[in-house]
């Protein structure tokens, strides 16, 4: 053992290691424990809908054999966990969450063992690397959105099958492999990104230090079976989705410029990092971005540099950052911070090896003063994220019912109704934020049928949604207080976010009026939707403080949310 974790500092930790990794275990469960409290998620409705109808176990196979809602995913191993969360709970949000933590109590337990035998880290070390993979508010997402636990699946299986094929070279066992390869089908079948397994295999499980242990034509022999397996299922993969080239990730803004992808790159090992919340990140960005990047480089100089000076122990650190390479490299492309949950397992494994084995006691001192705050932070960030996300998902269920009525009034059918407004966020946390549209049809099967309810199907609506000003309240506290709102003409309004704590975002942006992050509002720009016109007559920190809004579509029925009386109808 070296460093912190030497035989001085910590007696007999390989035979007591057990009890700390419960300890870890506990304290992950105990920090997350808050997300039973939130209901169902806005974006979880399009999913159970895909999924139905759902009434036996029988109905576990359809995710298997329906396409995804979208058309360029097709992930059936995660979607079963929510239909057999629907079998077993109904429409019980706080049991959906409760699966999701449990999820992620198994991906924290896995990280202690890749850690040890596939990073090779001492065992102090991958216990601390398992602390921080636990407790990392950057997991927000993954356990308060039931849909974003597509990520926690795949890092389970991710990790498995490292796991698995490490005992099977090591025992020498064809039954090891034999599971093995069944965690990488399903790992696939979980998320596209596993597809890289065979290429991070060989990379991360070989060992440099042994040159004539490292036999080409036994690696190939050994992957043959996964690399046969991902032709197999990518034939199968590609009968229920379009083209992998035309999905959200690959055309993105940084899949076309260097520029954001090395922003993007900044933002995902910033936020695995230091997680701010939504009000202190906009402001900084929006106000500050400049004296960000420039205190974020002279920072990341001034560690590098000390590594340097103190580490010789270069051989150690390579497997994490293939790690980090391969399976973050998507973050690149298309930032999102749900998917930094299985980088961030390279990542925390890279910090910890930095830190202890560095010789220099100075920076080993500094760091480890940094990384108890930066914990601290962690744990409140964690906390806080919980209770915005049960106060947002409360605001939700409370609105449930005022669609219901306002679809009840309008017997037309087909239906569109034009969101004017919607309360996207409540501090960092989403209320009718991604799938808005899901939520209203979710509200009119209902309305429609009981036995839509029942067994989470959408049949017999026809009714759907545009949208035209997303309202961010970054400031849970205080809500959407501040938002003013007035007639123009006949169809056309304007809404102005008078408290700094409130802010405007169109639904679209002037590329089509596809959503981008590569562009910043600017007074007098004009967002064209073919249902609405949206005209930036304000910007605040980046973000828009007045919109005037021109309605096209004047035959959808116009509703909007008012701080006072929630969704109403516009005339």
């Amino acid at each position: 053992m070296r460093g912190l974790f030497s035989s001085k500092n910590i007696v007999n930790l390989k035979s007591r290691y057990p009890l700390f990794l419960v300890l870890i275990l506990a304290a992950t469960a105990l920090l997350w424990s808050g997300v039973i409290g939130i209901g169902v998620n806005s974006d979880d409705y399009e999913g159970l809908a895909a999924a139905a109808p759902i009434h036996s176990s029988y109905d576990l196979i359809r995710p298997f054999i329906v396409p995804d809602p979208n058309p360029y995913y097709f992930r059936p191993v995660s979607a079963v966990t929510m239909s057999a969360d629907f079998l077993l709970f109904g429409w019980n949000g706080p049991m959906f969450h409760l699966t999701s933590l449990l999820t992620h109590l198994i991906a924290t337990l896995l990280v202690f063992y890749v850690s040890r035998d596939v990073f090779k880290l001492t065992i102090g070390e991958a216990l601390c690397t398992t602390l921080a993979f636990g407790i990392a508010a950057s997991h927000e997402l993954n356990l308060t959105v039931d849909a974003m636990r597509v990520d926690v699946v795949l890092a389970i299986f991710v990790l498995l099958t490292l796991i698995l094929e490490y005992q099977a070279r090591h025992r020498r066992s064809w039954l090891f492999r034999f599971f093995a390869l069944l965690s990488f089908i399903a790992a696939v079948l979980a998320k596209e990104v596993a597809i890289i397994l065979p290429i991070l295999i060989p990379l991360v499980l070989s060992d440099p230090s042994v040159k004539d242990r490292f036999n080409w034509k036994q690696e190939v022999k050994r992957l043959t079976p996964y690399l046969l397996a991902a032709v197999v299922v990518y034939i199968y993969h590609a009968q229920f989705t379009g083209s992998p080239l035309n999905s959200e990730a690959l055309s993105a803004e940084g899949g076309h410029s260097i520029v954001a992808a090395l922003r993007n790159s900044a933002y995902a090992l910033g936020y695995s990092i230091l997680p701010l919340d939504l009000q202190t990140a906009t402001k900084i960005i929006g106000e500050y971005g400049m004296a960000a990047l420039v205190t974020g480089a002279v920072l990341a100089a001034v560690f590098v540099w000390m590594l340097m000076r103190g580490n010789k122990d270069w051989r150690s650190l390579w497997k994490p950052i293939f790690f980090i390479i391969l399976t973050g490299g998507v973050l690149a492309i298309s930032f999102e911070r749900w998917r930094i949950y299985l980088p961030s397992v390279g990542l925390f494994a890279l910090i910890v090896l930095l830190v202890n084995r560095n010789r220099s006691r100075t920076f080993k001192g500094i760091a480890i003063a940094a990384f108890v705050l930066l914990g601290f932070f962690h744990i409140f960030r964690a906390l806080n994220a919980q209770a915005e996300w049960r106060a947002s998902t409360a605001l939700k269920d409370k609105l449930l019912p005022q669609f219901s009525r306002i679809l009840d009034s309008d017997k037309r059918r087909p239906l569109n109704l034009g969101i004017l407004l919607c309360p996207a966020k409540l501090g960092s946390a989403s209320v009718l934020m991604p799938d808005l549209g899901g939520v209203i049809q979710r509200v009119e099967a209902d309305r429609i049928s009981n036995r839509n309810r029942q067994d989470a199907s959408i049949a017999g609506v026809n009714v759907d949604m545009w949208g035209a000003v997303n309202v961010f309240a970054l400031d849970r506290k205080m809500g959407y207080s501040g938002l003013q709102w007035k007639k123009i003409d006949k169809h056309e309004y304007e809404v102005t976010a008078t408290t700094p704590q409130l802010i405007l975002y169109p639904f679209g942006s002037p590329s089509n009026g596809v959503a981008r992050r590569d562009f910043r509002l600017q007074p007098g720009m004009t967002i064209r939707l073919p249902e609405v016109i949206d005209s930036i007559c304000e910007v605040r920190s980046g973000a828009a403080s007045r919109i005037r809004i021109r309605i096209l579509d004047t035959a959808a029925l116009p509703i909007a949310y008012l701080p006072d009386s929630g969704f109403v109808v516009v005339r």
